[in-house]
């Protein structure tokens, strides 16, 4: 039977695995943690903390000083005397200076100073997300990379046992059945091994994306991390979820700018403004206190040209010589807008706390799920280990009845195989397991605990 085109398969299959690789050291994932900052999710989480940064500062900015030149017109003329005996050319200064913020503006700023806080706590989640994707992209790439060198021990094996399936036929020693099943573990093995290529070039493709590498070009991986600390229990899990999830914090941030806004409300009577007025030699002043938005106003008139006959005399005030009043003015309502204000405000708490309580019974669920999930993955790590003991125990058997002469070559390579399968079934759980551990500590947002890099 031909196998010398399955010889020639396999050196092209090996070839193209290798292509890319040269002797490149190794590329371990601390390379590629740099990466993260990258990442679409953290760009648009920083883009997010400017944005509620700059709304902050904006908040908190009280206004501009405003002022305002008014020039006039003063036309006078006496009871049957000519028009516009006397004309005055006047100027006029208003100026409006805040001080703060009024009780709205109060809690606005608030509101603003907590979505700061929220856009902190949801750039430094981006940045454990897209470790936690990068991870586990990197790890399904070093699997697949490990995976191939499997196949590839597994596709020698079948070799070897062809042909020495092959030798018997021909001496009449193993019959026609024989051979076709060790021709069809051959041909199981090579499109193995094309899978297990096809699914080590995706692999690389979706770690080059997320890690921005050079996607033609691909590169031996080192090992990934393995050591996490353990998970607490889930009541402790979800505890920590409540304090640190963006969305549960973003619910009770409503909540509290909603209870911001009522107390900002006033009720029958506001705050009173306070005003004194002076005029005397031709002049006029004002200054105000707004007390219930905190602004500074000041106003003066003067004269700044005269003409025609001084009609002073004629005035009825001419003996007056100034003129000084202050006077307080007292906003009154009925209030019945505010108690309808506070009525919606209550009924619009009431429905964020129901959607609230119902967000954190399912990040519970959600925690407890995949507390469970973690749970089946350390059985699964045990099992491949029990599976890995027997597979080396063979191992040792084959070879030393191979030291005795009653092993054959490919008895040997399928027992390595066997044992290479079975080794890489463990790296696999393990794997499995820690990506299990990221993944149950991202839903709980404990990764800051979990996960520390510089």
């Amino acid at each position: 039977m031909p196998i010398y085109g399955n010889k020639k398969l396999l050196t092209i299959l090996m070839l193209f695995v290798v292509a890319g690789a040269g002797t490149l050291p190794a590329l371990s994932f601390e390379d590629l943690l740099s990466s993260m900052e990258e990442s679409h999710g953290v760009k648009e989480a920083r883009f997010v903390l400017e944005t509620a940064a700059d709304q902050f500062n904006l908040s908190m900015f009280p206004g501009d000083a405003r002022m305002s030149l008014s020039p006039g017109l003063d036309l006078t003329s006496l009871k049957d005397g000519d028009f516009a005996e006397q004309g005055e050319i006047t100027a006029a200064v208003n100026t409006s200076i805040p001080l703060g913020l009024n009780p709205s503006g109060r809690a606005a700023a608030e509101t603003a100073r907590e979505a700061v806080a929220l856009a902190e706590l949801e750039l430094e989640t981006a940045r454990y997300n897209a470790y936690v994707d990068l991870l586990a992209a990197y790890s399904a790439a070093w699997l697949a990379q490990r995976e191939l060198e499997v196949l590839e021990s597994e596709l020698e094996a079948a070799v070897e046992e062809l042909r020495i399936v092959q030798n018997l036929f021909n001496s009449g020693s193993a019959s026609l059945n024989d051979l076709n099943d060790a021709e069809d573990e051959l041909r199981l093995a090579e499109a193995d091994l094309l899978a297990g290529t096809l699914a080590q070039r995706l692999s690389w493709l979706e770690l080059a994306f997320f890690a921005g590498l050079n996607q033609a070009r691909e590169e031996k991986l080192d090992l990934p991390p393995a050591e996490f600390l353990e998970l607490p229990k889930p009541p402790d899990l979800t505890a920590w979820a409540l304090e640190r999830s963006p969305v549960i914090r973003s619910q009770r941030n409503q909540i509290n700018a909603l209870r911001r806004e009522l107390d900002a409300r006033r009720g029958m009577v506001s705050p009173p403004t306070l005003r004194a007025d002076f005029s005397g030699w031709e002049q006029n002043a004002s200054l105000s206190y707004n007390m219930d938005n905190p602004e500074l106003g000041l106003s003066y008139s003067f004269p700044l040209e005269s003409y025609g006959p001084d009609l002073s005399s004629s005035n009825s005030n001419a003996g007056t010589t100034w003129e000084l009043s202050f006077s307080v003015n007292i906003p009154f309502n009925t209030g019945v807008d505010t108690k309808k204000e506070q009525e919606l405000g209550q009924s619009q708490i009431a429905q964020i706390e129901a959607r609230l309580a119902l967000m954190e019974d399912t990040l519970a669920l959600q925690i407890r799920s995949l507390y469970q999930q973690y749970l089946l993955a350390e059985d699964a790590i045990s099992q491949a280990q029990r599976a890995l003991d027997f597979a080396e125990m063979t191992l040792q058997t084959v070879l030393d009845r191979r030291d005795s002469g009653r092993a054959t070559a490919a008895e040997e390579l399928s027992a390595r195989a066997y044992f290479q399968r079975a080794l890489f079934r463990h790296e696999q759980a393990v794997s499995a397991r820690n990506i299990q551990i990221l993944k149950t500590a991202q839903a709980a947002f404990w990764l800051q605990e979990l996960v520390l890099w510089e």
